[in-house]
Parts: C-alpha cells; sequence; structure tokens
C-alpha cells in the first residue's frame, strides 16, 4: 500500500520510501474471437456466446437445405464462423446486424387516460409476421368477494370511545373500520383507531354520548377509497375491480392491499353510495379482466398455450410459438403457464 512521504523538519538530502505495489497484470485469453454480420434468423444486436458449430446452426440457421447459409451468396459471416471452430477455436461471440424488425402491438388498459401495459412481439423479424393477430378475453383473478359486515350492540360510548358487550363482539371489527353508531336519534361516524378487550377506541372523539345502542361497519359513500372484504388472497396493488350490490355499479383500481385485517384502498374515491346494514343489499367486489380492444380477431396457427397474467386486469392469452409477450407495467406478474 502507498503512503505519504513526510517531510516535515527533515533536512535537504535523498530519502528512500519503500511502497508496496502489486504484482504484474494476470494475461487474458486472446483466443476468443467475435464475428459480427448478417444471418438467417436470431436476435439482432446481442451478443451470442458460442463453443460449437452446432449453436450457431441452431440458433442463426433455418432448417431448410441452407442451413445457416444465405441461398444467394455473396454473406460470408457464416463461413468465417465455421472456419472458426473447423480450425480448433473453441469460443467465440456472433453479433447478428441487418434492418429487420419483428411486428409487434401494443395493449392498453381501461383507465380513464389509457396506458400501455402489454406488448406482444412477434419471436421472428419479416413481413410474413404482420400477419399474426391475437385475442384478448376477459377472465376473473378471484371470484366475487364480499365487502365485511360487523354489527355489535353498545354499552356506552362517549369522547373517542365506545364499549360493547362481550371481547368476542369487538373482535367482529379491524383499526381502520369506519363505523356507525346509532341510538335512537343520535348517530356518529367514526374510524377505529384500537381496539383492546371490550373497549374501541376512535380516532377522534364522538360528537354525542350513548347510554345503548348499536355499532356497525358505515356505509359506504361516495369519495370513500377504504374497505374491508371477506378475503383478499389473488388481489394485489393494480387489479381491476369491479363493486356491485345489484343496484349500483363501478369499476376501479386497487392502490394497496391490507392482507392482515384485509383492508383494500383503492386509487380514486368510490363514486355511489353503498348501505352496509343487515337488511341491505349485499355488497361483493368482483374481480374482471378488462381490455381496451373488447377482441381482436385470430388468425394464428394452432400451436396454442394459455398463459394468465394479472394487474389492473388479468387476460387469459392464447399464444402462438410465433410470438411473444412482454410486460409494460410493474403491476403485471406471470401466473400460470
Amino acid at each position: 500500500m502507498a503512503t505519504v512521504f513526510n517531510a516535515f523538519e527533515k533536512t535537504p538530502g535523498v530519502y528512500i520510501q519503500e511502497i508496496l505495489v502489486p504484482g504484474p497484470i494476470k494475461g487474458v485469453g486472446t483466443s476468443t474471437a467475435v464475428f459480427i454480420g448478417p444471418a438467417r434468423q436470431g436476435p439482432i444486436n446481442d451478443p451470442t456466446s458460442l463453443t460449437n458449430w452446432t449453436q450457431f446452426k441452431d440458433a442463426f440457421g433455418l432448417s431448410d437445405d441452407f442451413g445457416p447459409y444465405f441461398p444467394t451468396g455473396g454473406v460470408y459471416a457464416p463461413h468465417a464462423v465455421r472456419g472458426f471452430f473447423d480450425n480448433g477455436g473453441s469460443h467465440c461471440y456472433f453479433v447478428r446486424v441487418g434492418t429487420a424488425a419483428r411486428a409487434s402491438r401494443g395493449l392498453n388498459d381501461r383507465a380513464a387516460v389509457a396506458k400501455p401495459v402489454l406488448l406482444v412481439t412477434a419471436k421472428t423479424e419479416g413481413v410474413a409476421n404482420n400477419a399474426i393477430t391475437v385475442e384478448v378475453q376477459d377472465a376473473n383473478i378471484v371470484a366475487a368477494v364480499p365487502a365485511t359486515r360487523a354489527t355489535s350492540n353498545l354499552v356506552a360510548a362517549g369522547n373517542n370511545q365506545a364499549t360493547v358487550p362481550a371481547p368476542a363482539d369487538a373482535a367482529k371489527f379491524r383499526p381502520g373500520d369506519i363505523v356507525a353508531l346509532n341510538e335512537a336519534a343520535k348517530n356518529d361516524r367514526a374510524t377505529i383507531a384500537s381496539i383492546s378487550g371490550t373497549t374501541i377506541t376512535f380516532e377522534g372523539n364522538l360528537t354525542n354520548n350513548y347510554g345503548g345502542g348499536t355499532i356497525r361497519i358505515a356505509d359506504l359513500v361516495a369519495g370513500q377509497t377504504k374497505v374491508r372484504i371477506a378475503d383478499t388472497t389473488g388481489i394485489e396493488p393494480g387489479s381491476y375491480v369491479n363493486i356491485n350490490n345489484g343496484a349500483n355499479n363501478e369499476n376501479g383500481v386497487v392502490q394497496s392491499v391490507e392482507a392482515t385485517n384485509k383492508f383494500l384502498t383503492l386509487t380514486t374515491g368510490l363514486t355511489n353510495v353503498y348501505p352496509m346494514g343487515a337488511a341491505d343489499p349485499a355488497w361483493t367486489s368482483l374481480w374482471p379482466i378488462r381490455q381496451r380492444q373488447p377482441r381482436l380477431s385470430t388468425t394464428c396457427p394452432p400451436f396454442w398455450r394459455l398463459l394468465r397474467f394479472k394487474a389492473e386486469k388479468t387476460t387469459t392469452f392464447r399464444s402462438s410459438p410465433r410470438w411473444s409477450i412482454r410486460m409494460r407495467s410493474p403491476h403485471w406478474k406471470k401466473l400460470t403457464t
């Protein structure tokens, strides 16, 4: 390790300071070649590692009588690679260059301002792939999920606390629940901050005092973004949801999921009111996939396999060996193949 020479209180003269230096630079192999040129197929502008001639034929040749060689002649990149391996070469890189392009089609979501979420791209270049078409069909991530309802009698309530008859009654609720308190003409709407035994503590003080009455999950109102449902399994940020109680119906996108207490937060507030009393119609959350183009025609050859993806929607794709799908949103992930 090099040290700094200290000239403090030194008299003029010659001083020797030994410095530890690294050894000689280790040599690297010089037998790895790189070939750049046209090929009949394969990735463009992407260096591909090759260790034998068979790998080159499989990656850059076609399954006809000419293989990797151009039938019209005049292109000698394949001959150069063949000569490299025939003369003892063991490792090289090949970079295919050319002006060919792959056919592609972008698919948008159904947001108010549509954004691209999938890009379907042909697996090979050439104008023949412009005839490939894709079909997008609606599907559900999960079955219909009901919103959670909970009701209990009140022993008393005032300031920022309420008491219920038993711990089991309090256990029906969760911190974060928006609840409605009722006794005769008195009513309050409050958000639960914490629960301990039979005591429920709210984030703020109540307007009224209660010597009885009931406490229940409050009606969902316009502008509300947070709701509790029976099960959040299969739902994640970006899931596209449909909210329906028979009388009202609307769509939304999930911003966050709290799996422990089974809360969903939507990116925008509700536009309708959904009553949550015991006698009110059941409120359900449906999780359908939706596609901006309802359907594209399908003329691909019958080499299909089923893919399912989940995001602001889940889409069932029939995909061909002639094209591939690339996600363009962080909310998409592959579920099954």
